[in-house]
């Protein structure tokens, strides 16, 4: 998961996949928040898990202080994986042991009550065995991935981007039954046979091309926002 956000295409003629691993890669996620954090340097590495995980990051509070995540909200990076706080000053006890375990047992159980009901596979995204009532779900980031049992976990971590690969498919196909937009947020052009579909998060988004990738990731929340109150 330490690869930049973006989406790998796949070819479903005519149209054009692009699921969350790999591929066309968005703009470095810019530095945010206050008390020193905002101009302080990432590494690539960081910048990478930040854009990897953000959109579809579960919690809208600060898992130290609980208040809400506005504007001026810190994306730390904690343990190999994103933590959005409400101000800098809580990143130092963010990093604290017990306190990031914590929370990321907090994030991890907030993705599969967000992601859950609309998971689109009702087969295990590494053995296409049928899932049954003591099928895992399992967090991978901030993404739900639903496995068999524990020996497809072991071979999903040996190989995330395979199995996730399945999960984004099935994800674009179930959405595009009932897409309704019909012009590219980012130009505002009619979607044509050079249509992308993008995955950002657990959320398709059709652009005219596949050019516009890069500007609607520099931006996600403006292009979202277009598309929601076009309903």
């Amino acid at each position: 998961m330490n690869t930049l956000f973006a989406s790998a295409l796949l070819v479903l003629a005519p149209l054009s996949l692009v699921p969350q691993e790999g591929g066309a890669k968005p703009a470095p996620a810019k530095p945010q928040g206050s008390a020193g954090l905002a101009e302080a340097p990432r590494s690539q590495e960081d910048q990478a898990v930040i854009a990897k995980e953000k959109p579809s990051y579960p919690l809208t509070k600060c898992p130290i202080t609980g208040g809400e995540l506005k504007e001026a909200a810190v994306d730390a990076v904690v343990d190999g994986h994103l933590v959005r706080l409400c101000c800098g000053e809580c990143a130092p006890k963010a990093k604290d042991k017990a306190e990031s375990q914590r929370i990321r047992k907090e994030i991890e159980a907030a993705v599969v009550k967000q992601q859950k009901a609309s998971y689109p596979l009702t087969t295990c995204a590494v053995s296409d065995a049928a899932l049954d009532d003591k099928a895992i779900d399992y967090v991978h980031g901030t993404r739900l991935v639903r496995l068999k049992d524990k020996e497809a976990v072991v071979a999903f971590e040996k190989e995330p981007a395979k199995a996730m690969a399945k999960v984004d498919k099935a994800l674009i196909e179930t959405q595009l039954k009932d897409y309704r937009a019909a012009k590219c947020p980012v130009m505002d052009e009619a979607l044509g046979a050079k249509a992308t579909n993008y995955l950002y998060g657990t959320r398709l988004v059709r652009l005219c091309c596949t050019g516009c990738i890069r500007k609607f990731a520099a931006a996600p929340e403006k292009y979202l926002a277009k598309l929601d109150a076009k309903g």
